[in-house]
C-alpha cells in the first residue's frame, strides 16, 4: 500500500495535447451482431469553445451509472426531447501526442477548490484525465506506474468523492487520487487480479466512505479466479485509507466451489433491505455465471441466484437496486422489498426480490425481440420502466411485469449503459453502440433524435452533467455533447 499525498505520476498542464474489456468485445461477439468494426481515425485536433460557463440547475454524475444504485437517470432539465444537440468539444486522452483507446465511462464533480466541473475519464495506457467540462481543457493527468509483467489498462469508470477519484487498474490495484490536483494519496494491497469493475462508494454505517468493486483474475478473462472488495475511503474513522474492510470469493453452489475460477466484471449496485441493512449486488463470470447480494457492512452472502450456465454466459453487465416501496403495486413483493435488475450473456434479464433473491420475472430477449448477444448493458430505472441494450440497440420494459415497452430500430449492438436526463414528459436517453454511433433517444418511445459517429466502437457509457452528456470511445476521445 502506498499511502500520504505525492505527485507521482501527475502532470498538471495548461492546455491538451488491450485487456480485453472481457470476452465480449470479442471479434465473434461484433461479426455476430453484424457490426463491421470502424477503422480508426488517426490523431484529431481537438474542438470546441475556448470559454464557456456552466449553467445553474446542474447536477453531478460523480461515479459510472451516476449514483450508488446503478440507477442511471440524472435529475438535470437542461437536456430534454427538444434539445437540439450539437457536439462541444472532444479531446483526445492520450497525452503523448498518440492515439489510445478508451474504454472508461466518465465522471463529472464539480471542484470547489478549482471553481469549475471536471469530468474524469481513465484510458488504455493507464492515464487518468481530468478535463474542464465547459471547455475540454486538460487540468490534471495522472500515469498509473509500470508495473513488471502487468498492463496499465485503466477499463473501470473512475468515482469522485469528498474530494477523491477511484478507479482500478490492469496492475491489480485500486487507486484513490486527489480529485483537484491528482496527486496519489493511496492505492490498495495487491488484488491478485486485474479490476473489472468500476467501482461504488458509500458511507455504509457513517464512519466515512467505503470503496466496493470486483476483480476478474490474474488474467482477466479467463477462468482463473477473482474476488469481490470493499476497502476504506480516503477519511474513514475505522481504517486506513486503501486497507482491505473485507474480501469475498465464495463463489458457486455449494459456497466455495468456484473459488479460486471465477470472479467478478460485474459493477455492483448498493442499497438497503426494508430493515435498512446495507447491500450490494453483483454478478460473477463463468462458470459460475450467478447473481449475488451480501451484506456492505460484512460482506457475508445473502443470497446468490442461478443464471443458465452456458459458454460465455456470465454476468457482465452491472447491476440495478429499486429499493422497497419504489417499483410494484403496493402491498406486493416488489414494492415491500424491493428489486434487483440484471442481466446474463445468456440474453436473460432478470427481475429478483432484494430480500430473498426469488425470481420475479425473466424476460428472453433473444426470443422475443429476435437478437441476443451482446447483452452486457445495465438497466436504468425511470419510474416503473427499465432501459438497457441488446445485440440490436435499446429496449424497454415494465420494471413490474418484465413487459416489452419498446424497442428502437434495429441497428448495431449496444454493451454502453442508458444515461437519461430531462424534465419529465420530455427525457432523453443517451447511449453508444458498437458501430462507434452517440445516439440521443426521445425515452417515451425510443425514437432517434441524434446520432453523432466517433469512428471507434463504444463501450462506455455516458454521464449528464452542467447541460451537457460525456462519453468516450476507442477512437481514444472523450466527446462533450448539448445544444
Amino acid at each position: 500500500m502506498s499511502a500520504g499525498i505525492g505527485v507521482e505520476g501527475v502532470s498538471p498542464v495548461a492546455a491538451p495535447r488491450k485487456v480485453s474489456v472481457r470476452r465480449w468485445i470479442a471479434l465473434g461477439a461484433l461479426l455476430a451482431v453484424g457490426v463491421a468494426i470502424p477503422t480508426l481515425p488517426a490523431v484529431l485536433a481537438r474542438s470546441g469553445p475556448a470559454t464557456a460557463t456552466i449553467p445553474a440547475g446542474f447536477q453531478d454524475w460523480p461515479m459510472w451509472r451516476h449514483d450508488q444504485a446503478h440507477q442511471g437517470v440524472s435529475a438535470e432539465t437542461l437536456l430534454s426531447s427538444t434539445s437540439a444537440f450539437k457536439l462541444h468539444w472532444s479531446t483526445n486522452t492520450a497525452n503523448t501526442g498518440t492515439t489510445t483507446k478508451s474504454y472508461s465511462s466518465p465522471a463529472v464533480a464539480f471542484n470547489a477548490t478549482l471553481n469549475k466541473s471536471i469530468v474524469y475519464v481513465g484510458n488504455q495506457q493507464g492515464e487518468m484525465n481530468a478535463y474542464d467540462a465547459t471547455t475540454g481543457l486538460l487540468v490534471w493527468s495522472y500515469k498509473v506506474p509500470k508495473t513488471a509483467g502487468l498492463s496499465k489498462e485503466i477499463e473501470t469508470s473512475p468515482a469522485i468523492s469528498n474530494g477523491v477519484v477511484y478507479f482500478g487498474d490492469g496492475d491489480w490495484h485500486e487507486y484513490a487520487l486527489n480529485a483537484t490536483t491528482g496527486a496519489l494519496i493511496c492505492k490498495s494491497q495487491s488484488l491478485g487480479g486485474i479490476t473489472a469493475a468500476s467501482p461504488t462508494v458509500a458511507n455504509v454505517d457513517g464512519s466515512g466512505d467505503v470503496v466496493f468493486f470486483g476483480d476478474a483474475g490474474p488474467s482477466g478473462n479467463t477462468s482463473d479466479g477473482g474476488h469481490e472488495w470493499a476497502i476504506y475511503g480516503v477519511g474513514n474513522s475505522r481504517g486506513t485509507a486503501c486497507a482491505t474492510k473485507w474480501m469475498f470469493n465464495a463463489f458457486g453452489n455449494p459456497v466455495g466451489s468456484q473459488t479460486g475460477i471465477s470472479g467478478v466484471y460485474s459493477a455492483q449496485a448498493y442499497g438497503h433491505l426494508a430493515d435498512g441493512t446495507p447491500v450490494i449486488t453483483f454478478g460473477s463470470t463463468d462458470p459460475d455465471d450467478a447473481i449475488y447480494e451480501l451484506n456492505a457492512s460484512t460482506g457475508a452472502e445473502l443470497w446468490r441466484f442461478q443464471a443458465p450456465v452456458l459458454t460465455d454466459s456470465d454476468i457482465g453487465a452491472p447491476s440495478t437496486i429499486a429499493e422497497p416501496g419504489t417499483v410494484g403495486a403496493i402491498g406486493t413483493a416488489p414494492y415491500l422489498d424491493g428489486v434487483v435488475f440484471d442481466t446474463a450473456k445468456s440474453a436473460f434479464t432478470y427481475a429478483l426480490d432484494l430480500q430473498t433473491g426469488a425470481q420475479i420475472w425473466v424476460f428472453n430477449i433473444r426470443k422475443t425481440i429476435g437478437h441476443g448477444n451482446p447483452t452486457q448493458s445495465g438497466a436504468t430505472l425511470v419510474g416503473g420502466t427499465i432501459y438497457l441494450g441488446y445485440g440490436g440497440g435499446v429496449f424497454a420494459l415494465n420494471a413490474a411485469t418484465g413487459a416489452l415497452v419498446w424497442k428502437t430500430v434495429l441497428g448495431p449492438g449496444v454493451v454502453s449503459s442508458p444515461a437519461v436526463s430531462g424534465p419529465a414528459g420530455s427525457q432523453v436517453l443517451f447511449v453508444g453502440d458498437l458501430a462507434g454511433n452517440v445516439t440521443a433517444y426521445r425515452l417515451a418511445d425510443g425514437v432517434s433524435l441524434f446520432s453523432f459517429s466517433t469512428g471507434g466502437l463504444i463501450f462506455a457509457s455516458a454521464a449528464v452533467s452542467t447541460g451537457q452528456f460525456f462519453i468516450s470511445s476507442s477512437s481514444g476521445f472523450v466527446y462533450a455533447f448539448g445544444q
